[in-house]
């Protein structure tokens, strides 16, 4: 199963191996990636994870990010034409 395959079947199943496999700290400072957010379609968040890229550990996201993020809907997350379950968020 691809990478994506496998987030999507996260987001429905919402296994905790797929967390402990896929986003733990040292993964996401490998990727440069210092937060992710995992939203079903209808808007619930299932899962999230903040990493201080600077102290390389994961920490509580800053306070209102996800309800600032979530609000802004379209004008940051990007939407894949060919698949509507790939998203990502941008320019925010």
């Amino acid at each position: 199963m691809t990478a994506a395959g496998k987030s999507y079947a996260f987001i429905q199943d919402k296994n905790e191996a797929f967390i402990r496999e896929n986003l733990g700290d040292q993964v996401l400072i490998t990727l440069g990636i210092n937060f992710i957010l995992f939203v079903d379609t209808s808007g619930q968040v299932v899962h999230h994870y903040f990493v201080d890229l600077v102290e390389g550990k994961g920490e509580p996201a800053p306070p209102g990010l996800i309800d600032k993020l979530l609000s802004l809907g379209e004008q940051v997350i990007h939407v894949d034409s060919t698949n509507p379950y790939k998203r990502h968020f941008h320019g925010a």
